[in-house]
């Protein structure tokens, strides 16, 4: 789900303005934070991932003082008998979403510009001319580079 996520907002560059501040400034927000993530996820080591996510980000979100998932015994309990399969699965999971929102951008991507504006012409919005004519497309196109990456 996030490397859909990411992928979907890191393709919106292609996509008409948008009518109001706010939406484009929340819209180049996103694509800020999806440029961090994937530059971070894809230029860094896994096994540094791994050691960041379980000695930095986990303390953080379950702990048993102050967690802002999990706190008191429950929290205590879960770092001793799941916390380091957590952390793994977690820090696997934010490395497989980069690379998954890589491959569905350059996805989107490889579809002609020319079937958006004919999507446009016809009088969809860019929802729906991602969901009904490039994402089917492209779909077809992502699919051969998904089965090599899993």
């Amino acid at each position: 789900m996030l490397g859909i996520a990411f992928g979907l907002v890191s393709s919106s560059a292609d996509a008409p303005p948008l009518r109001t501040a706010p939406g484009r400034l929340l819209l180049s927000l996103a694509r800020g934070v999806t440029i961090a993530y994937v530059t971070f996820f894809r230029g860094t080591p896994l096994f540094v991932q791994i050691l960041l996510v379980h000695f930095a980000l986990m303390p953080a979100l379950i702990h048993p003082d102050h967690g802002l998932l999990l706190a008191g015994a429950a929290a205590r309990e879960f770092r001793q008998e799941h916390g380091a399969f957590f952390s793994g699965c977690l820090a696997l999971s934010l490395n497989a979403g980069a690379y998954i929102s890589e491959i569905f951008r350059a996805g989107i991507q490889s579809i002609h510009r020319g079937q958006t504006q004919a999507a446009y012409s016809v009088g969809l919005t860019h929802a729906q001319a991602m969901r009904y004519v490039v994402l089917p497309q492209a779909f077809r196109r992502m699919v051969p580079r998904w089965s090599t990456r899993a």
